[in-house]
């Protein structure tokens, strides 16, 4: 199957966008958001029901306003025909963990208990934050946070 990318930014989202992209008349379109903008991600339901698939790290749309997250899973419904959402990279620190828990559920398992840690930025927080080495010189949280900012987690 070929799939026509449409690759965004931050100033190419709106109805020209779409527009542009429909009068490509590719049957299949997917949309990469690249980009970490709140404004790019309130898009998603427009390209969605324009029939768009969206791929995204974005994490604005799964983070945020709870209204977006369910704008996007109602028309990303999963039925035959709908278009997708990808945005396994925006949990875990990028494991496969949504599909994999929607398969298990899928399937029939039921799942009890989830324990650990599933943000790459808390992870490295937590581990600079706290160390078990006893000669190791206190930081404070606050200066761990700023440092984890500048080097761009989210």
């Amino acid at each position: 199957m070929v799939v026509n990318v449409a690759i965004v930014g931050v100033g190419l989202v709106g109805s020209e966008f779409i527009a542009q992209v429909l009068a490509t008349q590719s049957k299949k379109i997917a949309v990469l958001d690249c980009t970490s903008n709140e404004s790019v991600a309130n898009y998603y339901p427009n390209w969605l029901q324009a029939g768009f698939h969206v791929v995204t790290p974005n994490k604005k749309a799964f983070s945020g306003d709870l209204s977006l997250y369910k704008k996007i899973k109602e028309i990303a419904n999963n039925k035959p025909g709908s278009p997708l959402v990808y945005h396994e990279s925006t949990v875990g620190a990028g494991l496969p963990v949504i599909n994999t828990l929607n398969d298990l559920v899928n399937t029939g398992d039921k799942i009890v208990k989830i324990e650990g840690i599933f943000s790459g930025t808390l992870s490295y927080i937590f581990n600079n934050f706290s160390t078990l080495d006893p000669a190791a010189k206190p930081v404070k949280f606050s200066e761990v946070v700023s440092v984890a900012k500048d080097l761009g987690y989210t």
